[in-house]
C-alpha cells in the first residue's frame, strides 16, 4: 500500500487492498473534513491545557459522531473506557500523538486514573 501526500493516490492504493477498508479510510476521511475544527480544537486542548471534564466531555462526543457514522455500536464514553485500561499498550495511548508528533510535555504529568476522572 502506497501512503502518499495525496490523499486520492493513498485511497487508490487502499483500494487494490481492501475494498472495505477504503470505504472505512474515506468516512472517516469525511468525518474528520466535516468537523476539521473540532479536531483541531479538541487536539489542541489535549496537548495544551490540563486534562478537565469539559474537554474529555467534547472529545467522547466526536469520538461518538465517528463511531456512530461507521456505524460502530459503541459512544465516546465508552471508547475512552477502554483506552484507560490497566494494560501497557493501552494506556500509553492518550500520550502517543504528543510522542509521534514531537510534542514534549507542556504541563506536569497526570496519572491516567486522573485524566480519565469526569469529577475533576
Amino acid at each position: 500500500m502506497v501512503q502518499a501526500l495525496d490523499p486520492a493516490v493513498t485511497q487508490e492504493s487502499l483500494a487494490r487492498i481492501s475494498s472495505r477498508d477504503a470505504k472505512t479510510q474515506a468516512t472517516i476521511t469525511q468525518y474528520l473534513g466535516e468537523n476539521a475544527l473540532d479536531a483541531l480544537e479538541i487536539n489542541q486542548q489535549m496537548i495544551f491545557e490540563a486534562p478537565s471534564a469539559r474537554l474529555l466531555d467534547r472529545l467522547a462526543a466526536f469520538q461518538g459522531g465517528l463511531l456512530e457514522r461507521l456505524g460502530i455500536g459503541l459512544s465516546g464514553d465508552d471508547l475512552q473506557r477502554m483506552t484507560a485500561s490497566k494494560s501497557s499498550r493501552c494506556s500509553t495511548n492518550p500520550r502517543s500523538p504528543h510522542h509521534t508528533g514531537g510534542v514534549g510535555r507542556v504541563h506536569r504529568p497526570v496519572a491516567l486514573h486522573h485524566r480519565w476522572d469526569r469529577s475533576r
